[in-house]
């Protein structure tokens, strides 16, 4: 029964997205349609609101590193000693994905996993996040002999990706729930 845990909740997840907003995204539209306007220089900025019980730390770690040109911000669930985090990560790349496909995108998601030695539990699944296309998939990652299971949600706008990660241990609805105020009030800029 287990197995189909995870399944069931990323369509959960996929139906609360899409839900967030009454936009509905072209059939094909390019990986950078809607947004911020996309400079060249830096990452782009991304706020979002503070979700309750939950306040800004630098003792959780980022738990996937995509490029070194980012900026970050993480907020962990007050008084506890776990991992139970919301983050967000925004980078400059060194590609452009405008016009990319979802094919293309899947793959360089793909590639971003390898890369950070996480284990993908299913394809990333497209989604909705305040307005933004983008994909969202569940994975996990060994870290000092212990599994540590997060869902990562990538937003792309040509040679910038915003990430929002969502990590949990003990407290999985809580950070869900977090992670569902995050995802319906963030502003990329």
């Amino acid at each position: 029964m287990s197995r189909w845990i995870r399944p069931l909740a990323a369509v959960a997840l996929l139906a609360a997205l899409v839900s967030c907003t009454p936009e509905t995204p072209d059939p094909e539209p390019s990986a950078s349609n809607s947004g911020p306007a996309v400079t060249a220089e830096g990452p782009l900025k991304v706020s979002w609101t503070m979700p309750s019980d939950f306040a800004e730390s630098s003792a959780v770690a980022l738990p996937m590193v995509i490029a070194d040109d980012k900026k970050t911000r993480i907020a962990a669930l007050k008084n506890v000693d776990t991992i139970e985090a919301v983050m967000t990560a925004s980078y400059a790349l060194p590609q452009d994905f405008t016009g990319a496909t979802d094919e293309a995108l899947k793959a360089k998601i793909a590639e971003y996993d390898t890369a950070a030695g996480v284990t993908p539990q299913g394809e990333p699944i497209l989604a909705l996040a305040s307005r933004h296309k983008g994909f969202v998939q569940v994975v996990t990652k060994s870290v000092n002999g212990k599994t540590v299971t997060f869902e990562a949600t990538y937003l792309f706008f040509g040679p910038k990706l915003v990430q929002v990660i969502c990590q949990w241990d003990k407290q999985e609805s809580t950070v869900r729930n977090a992670c569902q105020t995050v995802l319906r009030s963030l502003q990329i800029s």
